[in-house]
């Protein structure tokens, strides 16, 4: 991955020769002179990235390199970011030059999620004694089949499936089925029922197989040479050994490539791992696939090690965590924004079996999906110790834990029901750390010295560019956010005790997305949000007790999706400082848009909002 990293530090260098490093004497022939040493270094790095694998001294230096690039990465970004503070402090009026941003983006209701995520929530706070009795209501008397897919041996699953049985024989009627899979003979063998042999399942037939990688690859196409590609084919398939997900991945790189070249190295590249055991093939197999991933998806795909093996993914959460990273590029396509290009990345990946289990929304936008468990194990080979997930416990004690190198952190807190979380020591003093991401709501957060813990964490952390404090009972957010200048994911969400956000946070210049999702006492906006010009998404669902949004909204002309637009009742006394629904005019969203307080709305100012020219909502 440290080609991308090049890749995107070189992007960065392009405009700043032209434009800014232009306005300070001597910057632009050391802007020039690191321009010139990324791209001497990015010249060797794709052969370099080959060779890790098996030279160990390549890993290491690559591992070396990966660190000055990401030092270099963040000296641009205090660049950029300093450049920006400045234009906000000399344009107060914010009379900045509007961009032209064409917006073509759908994405699926933001609001029914929400209220599902708040349903599921509820559901998961239940004790489990509570759960069990409403599961014995629920099947009582009834004939269910119950589906327990891909079972492993984490070391206590004997005993609870012990318990999950003796629950099971008291309820249901006569008829009842469970299904098991697993890929781990012992776990089969104990799980079954006694005299019930396990049944093994066979890898697809050859056949099968052929169908499959053809149905994906030429997709009905008939190719000059057809012949000569169905022959170089099959000995692909063939060492596939039947396995679906290696096939869809193999034809998956090869459905773009249409030299049979490409197809000849590829053979060459699976013919080395004859030899190798079925399990290591099918691993190395899906290596390959990655491999031939372009560049700039090759950061996308290892940040998804970051979720749990079989966690639903949230496909429009996921493209604004890649934003937040700056992985996605659309300077090649000026018509595109960031958001519709991240998509674009995802049905690339998808298109080559890295995703699985996508479901789609009534307009057919993507929603959810899943990694299959050897993708993810890829997944976390690819990301090695740049990437961690500190799994909860009852004790909470990391300290043989080794954050070193560490740039991404999310928690997996799906073991127990509620966390009291205490970041450790170690973890506090990793100042380059991008990423602090909870994958679910079963944390409280830092609750009882939190407010210690989140000064430390803005005040160390300051090369965060996601952070989320979803659920952590924070009730006052301190002003020492303003810390984390490079910051372009904040998730506030379901804090219900916090009523105002500081005027701190509209120092956040680079922020690109704001969810502030059921903050249900959240009362008011800082009127100087309107500053923060790079803003794309700010989502405020459930935030019932909002008054107003303020004004000036117009202003944030990158704003592609906003929940709710907020008017101020006639009636208040603010309401001459607040937005008012002709600002609607300027904005270019998409989505999902929910007005309040429209009584309060002229008809000349409801026509001045030009709604039903936005299409995309």
């Amino acid at each position: 991955m440290a080609f991308a990293v090049a890749e995107t530090i070189l992007k960065k260098l392009a405009p700043l020769v032209v434009e800014q490093a232009g306005l300070l004497w001597g910057l632009k022939s050391e802007v020039l002179k690191l321009k010139s040493t990324v791209t001497s270094i990015h010249a060797v790095l794709l052969d370099a990235e080959e060779q890790s694998g098996v030279n160990h001294q390549v890993q290491v230096w690559l591992d070396e390199l990966k660190q000055v690039l990401y030092d270099a990465d963040d000296l641009l970004d205090d660049f950029n970011t300093e450049t920006l503070l400045k234009q906000q402090r000399m344009d107060l009026h914010g009379n900045l030059c509007k961009n032209e941003v064409c917006i073509f983006f759908s994405s699926y209701n933001p609001l029914l999620n929400g209220l599902l995520m708040a349903y599921r929530s509820k559901v998961e706070d239940l004790q489990l004694q509570t759960l069990k009795s409403n599961l014995k209501k629920q099947m009582d008397n009834k004939r269910f089949l119950l589906v327990l897919d891909d079972v492993w041996d984490n070391g206590d699953y004997e005993s609870n499936w012990d318990r999950l049985m003796s629950f099971l024989c008291n309820v249901g009627t006569v008829g009842s089925k469970i299904i098991i899979t697993t890929r781990i003979g012992s776990v089969a063998s104990l799980m079954a029922t006694k005299g019930l042999k396990p049944h093994e399942l066979k890898g697809l037939s050859k056949q099968d197989s052929w169908s499959l990688f053809e149905q994906i690859t030429f997709k009905g196409e008939v190719l000059e040479g057809g012949e000569r590609f169905k022959r170089m084919g099959e000995e692909i398939v063939g060492r596939c050994v039947g396995v679906p997900l290696a096939i869809r991945a193999m034809a998956g790189v090869l459905a773009s490539k249409r030299d049979l070249v490409d197809w000849e190295a590829l053979r060459d590249k699976q013919a080395r791992l004859d030899g190798v055991g079925s399990d290591k093939r099918i691993s190395a197999t899906l290596r390959l696939s990655y491999d031939n991933l372009p560049s700039y998806l090759k950061p996308c795909f290892a940040y998804c090690s970051l979720f749990p093996k079989d966690y639903e993914i949230t496909v429009r959460t996921l493209v604004q965590l890649w934003m937040g990273q700056g992985y996605i590029d659309c300077s090649q396509s000026p018509s595109s924004n960031l958001y519709d290009t991240g998509v674009e990345y995802f049905k690339s990946m998808l298109s080559k079996s890295f995703f699985q289990e996508t479901s789609v929304d009534n307009l057919g936008d993507l929603v959810v999906c899943k990694m299959h468990d050897l993708i993810h194990d890829l997944a976390l080979e690819v990301a090695g110790k740049e990437n961690f997930t500190l799994k909860a416990s009852t004790s909470m004690v990391y300290d043989d834990v080794n954050f070193d190198r560490l740039l991404h952190l999310s928690f997996d807190f799906e073991e127990i029901q509620r966390v009291s979380l205490q970041v450790p020591d170690s973890l506090l003093k990793q100042t380059k750390l991008r990423t602090f991401l909870p994958t679910n709501l079963h944390w409280q957060g830092m609750s009882t010295q939190g407010g210690t813990q989140y000064e430390s964490i803005f005040s160390n952390m300051t090369s965060l560019r996601v952070l989320s404090f979803c659920n952590a009972g924070m009730k006052i957010v301190p002003p020492s956010i303003h810390y984390l200048k490079r910051l372009r994911f904040l998730d506030l969400s379901y804090n219900n005790g916090m009523e105002m956000l500081p005027n701190e946070i509209t120092r956040l210049v680079n922020l690109q997305v704001l969810i502030l999702d059921f903050c249900e006492e959240l009362r008011e906006l800082p009127n100087d949000i309107v500053k923060l010009s790079y803003l794309e998404c700010l989502s405020l669902i459930g935030c019932d007790a909002l008054r107003h949004l303020p004004s000036g909204i117009k202003k944030l002309t990158r704003l592609k999706e906003l929940s709710s637009f907020i008017l101020a009742l006639s009636e208040s006394g603010a309401a001459a400082a607040t937005a008012k629904i002709s600002e609607l005019k300027d904005l270019n969203l998409s989505g999902s848009l929910a007005i309040t307080n429209l009584q309060s709305v002229e008809k000349d100012e409801a026509e001045a909002a030009s709604l039903k020219r936005k299409q995309n909502l």
